[in-house]
């Protein structure tokens, strides 16, 4: 049986301080009706007196967040990030390294970066356990060992996440690199958390332990983490499971015509030459709002997989479409030349 405290001090015209083990709270109201708010949100309540009848509404402060992360991600923009404000009384009964992961917050949020990070890994030596921190110092940190740490320490105290974040109602996030190509915003929740620890952990060579997390998500329909977790699979030469992650991801945005690309890799890397070379066809068809970059790398894949099915003049004529955009693009210059003289 879990230990609970609740503590409440009058402070009179009917205003009551509520002290627990989840924070602070404070309410008001007299017979009948009550109003407050707390850590876990507001809460009002209004009854019959003698009854036993009353009427009872909560709102949470996570929905508000969540609704907040989930427009910004639909819309793929910078979220939203504010300060949080702690009022007098709160700040003197907030436990210290909780206070520390707020002046953290606001340094970041105010672009005061080094301050931030400093403020953030006190706070992660006041309480080891604060994987709030730990994801804020993931994001914000140049160091590559302390962001690996900082990951793996959010990991072992996963069931913390967000415990801080979402009592502050706070917005928390950043661009992240998915693949070469694909960048976007990822915020505090365990949808970031996986993209943000899976890119971390391959950076530094933990291929096998990033697809078992991706794998064990509940995110596995998001489009974005099948990408990840697709690259992933590439990446450690299961061919066969990434094309299998990415199957079915239409070319609507740079995410789907990245897990196209990879797609085609996979079949050319297993040798289903006919496949890749219908898939990489695919991925090149839409070119509006794509990076240049990607669509010269798909029109090289594609030009590699016809030469190995000894389809020497439309590889060539894939060559001389990327001559047509950049001339100094690889080897295509010398690929040309030698074609046309065999």
């Amino acid at each position: 049986m879990g230990l609970r405290f609740r503590r409440s001090m009058n402070l009179g015209g009917g205003l009551r301080l509520n002290l627990s083990k989840s924070g602070i709270g404070i309410s008001g109201g007299g017979r009948g009706a009550r109003i407050g708010t707390g850590p876990r949100g507001q809460r009002m309540a209004v009854g019959i007196p003698g009854t036993g009848l009353f009427y009872e509404k909560r709102s949470s402060h996570r929905k508000t967040k969540e609704k907040d992360i989930k427009a910004a991600r639909q819309k793929d923009k910078p979220p939203s990030q504010k300060e949080i404000k702690l009022g007098f009384i709160q700040s003197l009964l907030t436990p210290r390294a909780e206070k520390l992961f707020v002046q953290g917050i606001n340094h970041v949020v105010s672009n005061k970066r080094e301050e931030g990070i400093n403020t953030l890994r006190e706070s992660i030596r006041e309480n080891n356990s604060l994987a709030d921190s730990y994801f804020a110092l993931a994001l914000v940190t140049i160091d590559e060992k302390e962001r690996l740490e900082c990951i793996k320490k959010l990991i072992h105290y996963r069931k913390e996440f967000n415990k801080h974040f979402s009592k502050y109602k706070a917005v928390f996030g950043a661009l992240l690199s998915v693949t070469d190509h694909v960048s976007l915003y990822i915020y505090n929740d365990d949808l970031g958390l996986e993209l943000l620890s899976a890119e971390v952990l391959e950076e530094h060579g933990f291929i096998k332990e990033a697809i078992e997390l991706l794998n064990n998500s509940i995110y596995k329909n998001e489009p974005a983490l099948r990408l990840s977790l697709g690259e992933l699979y590439f990446r450690n030469g299961q061919y066969q499971e990434c094309i299998e992650t990415l199957q079915g991801i239409e070319n609507n945005d740079m995410i789907g015509t990245n897990a196209i690309y990879y797609k085609g890799l996979a079949f050319k890397e297993m040798e289903m030459l006919t496949a890749a070379v219908e898939t990489l066809r695919k991925a090149r068809r839409r070119r509006k709002n794509r990076d240049p970059e990607i669509i010269k790398e798909i029109r090289y894949a594609l030009a590699e997989t016809l030469l190995a099915n000894n389809r020497k003049r439309e590889a060539q004529k894939e060559f001389e479409r990327i001559m047509t955009e950049d001339s100094t693009y690889r080897d295509v210059a010398q690929r040309i030349q030698e074609l046309k003289n065999n």
